[in-house]
């Protein structure tokens, strides 16, 4: 009888292990709405920090994709527009950047990477049909 149970407990508990589909990842990235707050200041900031550091003027377009990973404070990696202003050809520039944000335990950001990078969830131009 007793391992008649043990055994009903150990099915049931992969039968629920089973169904829990898409759980998250510890320590992994979770994607966060691009409208949260958090992430509309993680951005601001890395759109100022890399604007200093190519002494360039830089806006913010669009969030595009967001997501954030727990770790000693918070990472915020993110997808964005920006329209970066060419001082010598006056013109503006459209990008997407992919930049990563630190936010740490005191609250302070930093910006750990910014390149160019197209989004993955960019859908890709359409054809057309002949």
């Amino acid at each position: 009888m007793i391992v008649f149970a043990a055994l009903g407990l150990i099915l049931s508990c992969t039968a629920v292990s089973f169904g829990q589909d898409k759980e998250p990842i510890t320590g992994g990235y979770q994607n966060v709405e691009v409208s949260a707050a958090q992430i509309v200041s993680a951005a601001n900031f890395a759109v100022k920090a890399q604007a200093k550091k190519q002494r360039a003027k830089i806006k913010l377009i669009e969030i595009k994709k967001a997501e954030q990973q727990v770790v000693a404070g918070m990472n915020f990696n993110m997808c964005l527009q920006v329209e970066t202003r060419d001082k010598r050809k006056k013109t503006s520039v459209p990008q997407t950047v992919q930049a990563i944000v630190f936010l740490n335990l005191k609250q302070k950001y930093e910006l750990t990477s910014w390149a160019i990078a197209a989004c993955a969830e960019e859908k890709p131009p359409e054809m057309p049909v002949k």
